[in-house]
């Protein structure tokens, strides 16, 4: 895409004196490159505008929408002299104004987007489209009450508007008033109930609110909406070791399922709630707090922590849902709770867990949940701290798949990260962080595996996967489950 040359520049000026004939033919050749553009054929689109213009070098239509293909190639400056033009030669049409304040929203240029973006109004008052992106720019500019006005005067007269529901949930959530969020996603469901970032949304503040079954089914219906078709190529290639599972849980699912396809999109198996019970009812609390002081509420260590009917379901859905799409360098897996890894039996132990140690978990709401899998071959994950108050990771498979009883499990230190240190601090700088941990002279516990253990501590601390000794094959894959509660900056109870 290139600007138009300054000959072209001063001919776009010239507003009369163009013949008859010629108008009709650039108003013909503009059509068809609209069609072009449509169709996604923007070489031929381009060749087209230009055309037109060369006829009609005032031809306003055409360069707006060059400007706009510019924009979509992400030629921002181009786009806004070529709509900038268009403004010039007819500046009384709306669209244009609009389309100059998406680019400059682009650049980040907010207070001129929201000049373009009044213009637009100014012209054509029930102009929706702008009116949302100029509360967009409003909400980006912390100008929150302007920003709700903008999205509650579209839907006074558009009570249908997703996009204006959709973003009014948006800033109720940002300023913590979750029921309303919760009220405004929900009605946007109920107009466009297959969009699945919708169901994403409506999934944070249930989360938040500790609604934990209508959070996981939100999660767990964006996934089935989001992956049952193929996903665009996002240009990175796929690991082996991720290929290496995905080929060994479609022969784990065909061996359920004779006959089924399970051709990569989405799956789920299992993962039911279960009654009555999920956590281990037999759990002596009483000890296991005491316990947990005993430690400075520090660690604490939980054997048996599920019933075997829910350890066998959890089990029957790890292994078979298609919800593993996160690989990382070291070659393990991760399965999070808008990829699905959010069935109703997680949700059952995320409320559960919390009634059972209340003097542990406190307060805290769930803030994120995830499953790793890991690949024997390879190792686990390096040495970090999370951004939680409460960490929560449990193992689910079979200890006789475990080579080595004595490690295979988790290295804690009892040591915390500063919290004056950022996530990038305490998350990807192992030579920083051993180096902290020298000076401070701290010690380390090594927790070894066992199935259907779970290591409860202060999120905060530094902590590190265990040498990995497993046996080769599918199902005797390493998988831990990890439920963090509160922020790392709650520091009561702790």
């Amino acid at each position: 895409m290139e600007p138009l040359n300054r000959h072209q520049r001063r001919l776009a000026k010239k507003q009369a004196g163009l013949p008859e004939p010629a108008a009709a033919e650039a108003a013909a050749i503009f059509a068809e490159a609209r069609r072009r553009h449509e169709a996604g054929y923007l070489p031929d689109a381009e060749r087209l505008y230009r055309q037109a213009l060369a006829l009609d070098p005032g031809h306003a239509d055409s360069l707006h929408w060059l400007g706009i293909m510019a924009y979509q190639v992400g030629r921002h400056d181009i786009a806004t002299d070529l709509i900038g033009q268009a403004i010039r030669a007819r500046g009384n049409v709306a669209a244009y104004h609009s389309n100059l304040g998406l680019v400059l929203q682009a650049q980040g240029k907010l207070d001129e987007a929201a000049e373009s973006y009044a213009r637009a109004l100014a012209l054509k008052p029930d102009f929706f489209e702008a009116r949302n992106n100029l509360g967009i720019v409003l909400q980006n500019q912390g100008k929150l009450d302007e920003a709700i006005a903008c999205f509650e005067q579209t839907l006074a007269a558009r009570p249908d508007n997703v996009e204006a529901l959709a973003n009014l949930g948006n800033i109720f959530e940002a300023q913590g008033k979750l029921d309303d969020a919760v009220a405004r996603y929900q009605r946007a469901i109920a107009l466009a109930p297959d969009l699945p970032e919708l169901h994403y949304n409506l999934a944070l503040p249930l989360r938040q609110l500790g609604r934990y079954d209508e959070s996981f089914a939100a999660y767990a219906r964006h996934a089935a909406l989001k992956f049952a078709k193929p996903q665009p190529a996002d240009g990175k290639t796929v690991p082996a070791f991720k290929l290496k599972h995905d080929r060994e849980q479609r022969d784990y699912l065909r061996g359920l399922h004779p006959g089924g396809s399970f051709d990569g999109l989405y799956h789920v198996e299992g993962g039911a709630r279960i009654e009555p019970a999920a956590i281990n009812p037999l759990l002596d609390t009483t000890a296991l707090e005491a316990a947990w002081d005993e430690s400075g509420k520090q660690l604490l260590v939980v054997d048996d922590l599920l019933t075997p009917a829910a350890l066998a379901e959890l089990r029957r859905f790890c292994l078979g849902s298609t919800v593993w799409r996160v690989d990382y360098p070291n070659g393990y897996l991760g399965g999070f709770a808008g990829d699905g890894f959010a069935c109703p039996l997680l949700a059952q132990i995320t409320d559960e867990l919390a009634a059972k140690l209340p003097r542990i978990i406190r307060h805290h709401r769930l803030d994120q949940l995830w499953g790793f899998k890991y690949d024997s071959e390879l190792t686990g994950i390096n040495i970090h701290a999370d951004e939680a108050a409460i960490n929560v990771n449990f193992w689910i498979t079979p200890d006789d798949a475990n080579l080595d009883p004595q490690s295979g499990g988790l290295v804690v230190w009892n040591v915390p990260a500063p919290l004056d240190w950022n996530f990038k601090q305490y998350q990807n700088n192992g030579p920083t962080i051993r180096a902290f941990l020298a000076e401070y002279q701290a010690t380390a516990t090594t927790v070894p595996y066992r199935c259907n253990r779970a290591v409860i501590f202060d999120s905060d601390l530094f902590h590190e996967t265990d040498r990995i000794a497993f046996k080769a094959g599918y199902e005797n894959r390493r998988i831990n489950v990890t439920l963090l509660y509160g922020q790392r900056h709650d520091t009561e109870g702790r």
